[in-house]
């Protein structure tokens, strides 16, 4: 058992009595999400030393702008590389099940999103707001994240997460910029 190899072994060569449905133990699964919940603690401390610390909207810049790369570079490539991976049409791949799944994309995919989710904890240690609402969100977010490990086809799941954050990242660009250049930039998105 290798606990921190992302890839570890497919779906149906699981022999082990507490697989999950993605090919990962119990015990591989926790240590994924406790290497990758690190990862975006140390990923929002660094952008909290380099990145502008002003206050944006409730919460500091910093994080605003480091969901940029997330959002724009890494979502989409991995959400193209479990597309890719897969042995048949998009469509197919949307319901197919983790047996038929390359599975190494998607369980990179699910994990990105949840560190996505968990880098906000960051704040928190780093004394920014988090009210009652903020955390009732996140929580949903990962219970529904981190279920698709357990359960079938997170294929739909990931086109619906990837769609979600084509226009949160649009309105995220669309908050920086000036009304004139946020009417220029929407046109430009719907061309």
């Amino acid at each position: 058992m290798d606990l921190i190899t992302v890839h570890g072994r497919h779906p149906q060569d699981c022999t082990e009595d507490d697989c999950l449905r993605s090919g990962w133990t119990l015990p591989e699964f926790v240590a994924q999400c406790a290497l990758w919940a690190l990862a975006s603690l140390i990923y929002t401390f660094i952008c909290s030393r380099l990145l502008p610390t002003r206050d944006f909207n409730g919460s500091p810049l910093y994080n605003w702008l480091s969901c940029l790369p997330v959002q724009l570079v890494a979502f989409p490539a991995v959400a193209a590389w479990c597309v890719a991976a897969y042995d048949g049409s998009f469509i197919e791949w949307l319901s197919a099940p983790w047996d038929k799944l390359a599975a190494t994309p998607e369980r990179i995919f699910l994990l990105l999103i949840y560190a996505y989710m968990f880098k906000d904890l960051g704040l928190y240690l780093l004394d920014a707001r988090m009210d009652a609402m903020y955390w009732a969100h996140h929580l949903g977010c990962w219970v529904i994240i981190l279920q698709f490990f357990f359960t079938t086809a997170p294929g739909i799941f990931i086109f619906g997460r990837r769609r979600h954050g084509v226009r949160a990242a649009r309105r995220r660009r669309f908050t920086y910029c000036t009304r004139t250049t946020v009417r220029w930039t929407s046109y430009m998105l719907r061309r």
